[in-house]
């Protein structure tokens, strides 16, 4: 049976399962081999408990969403957290299957980094990502919490939250700065959300990394959400000029196939994307 990592100066033999975290799992299972509710009294069969521990079991994952109960029959199913997390995580690998292909051509068409990030607490990390045969490249950390406001790909990721969510992170935290070129004033950050969400596109210009621009743009799945965000990465000395208005062409195309893949059948919510004027972005950025 595969073990996680240990905490340093434990010993594999010491550690044991915790029984009522195996007696949980246990009547999870049963539910989900049953394929239908069950009552108090079957689940105790099935599970050789007594009908007052599987009760206490059963209460306790009601009350966080695992189970749900029937008021009629009194039976017990799986419950919407379960769902919800189950969803996620095949929904995370359709998402990097699907990208998977058009991140690597992305790459190679550019001859730049190419990654999908998603939202995770209060950062975004990267869960995907293809580098060019460039020697000079920008290397795309996964699987790190990168800040939402100092990139480019957790720009979008805070363009898709509501105006209170936006209002909240900001109550809860300073913007860090990590360059000179980092927003750190939350009424500009505000402003740049606000266009971000008008035409589909974020910019990082050497906000988090001295060196590195970045664009991102949203993935969207069947009912319209953001699940993700596609972005291009090099060196600023290149991604300027011609170069960075193909990067964002290309970029917003290989979205819009991501997202249809993903099922999105929405309005064209890239078309903006492709019509904003990066290399004005960015002279407006050096102006202020």
């Amino acid at each position: 049976m595969p073990r996680g990592r240990l905490p340093k100066g434990k010993k594999a033999q010491t550690v044991r399962p915790i029984r009522s975290v195996l007696r949980t799992l246990e009547l999870l299972k049963a539910l989900g081999e049953l394929g239908a509710p069950a009552g108090i009294s079957e689940l105790a069969r099935m599970l050789g408990l007594s009908p007052s521990t599987v009760y206490r079991i059963a209460y306790t994952l009601q009350s966080e969403g695992f189970l749900s109960q029937d008021r009629q029959s009194g039976k017990y199913a799986i419950g919407p957290t379960f769902v919800l997390i189950a969803d996620r995580w095949s929904g995370r690998r359709l998402l990097e299957a699907k990208a998977r292909p058009v991140l690597r051509r992305l790459a190679d068409e550019l001859n730049e980094s190419a990654g999908i990030a998603v939202g995770r607490d209060d950062s975004v990390v990267f869960t995907l990502a293809e580098e060019p045969r460039n020697f000079l490249r920008v290397h795309l950390r996964v699987g790190t919490p990168l800040p939402l406001h100092a990139t480019a790909v957790g720009k979008v990721i805070l363009a898709s939250w509501s105006d209170a969510e936006v209002d909240a992170f900001l109550q809860n935290r300073p913007l860090e700065r990590y360059t000179e070129h980092t927003v750190t004033s939350p009424e500009r950050l505000r402003a740049e959300l606000a266009r971000i969400r008008a035409t589909g596109l974020a910019v990082n210009d050497e906000e988090f990394v001295p060196g590195v621009r970045c664009l991102a743009v949203p993935v969207r799945d069947s009912s319209g959400h953001v699940v993700a965000a596609m972005t291009v990465a090099g060196p600023a000395s290149r991604m300027t000029g011609e170069k960075l208005t193909r990067c964002q062409a290309a970029l917003v195309q290989a979205a819009r196939e991501v997202s249809a893949e993903l099922g999105y059948r929405g309005g064209d919510e890239t078309a903006a994307a492709a019509q904003e004027d990066v290399l004005a972005w960015l002279t407006a950025g050096e102006a202020e």
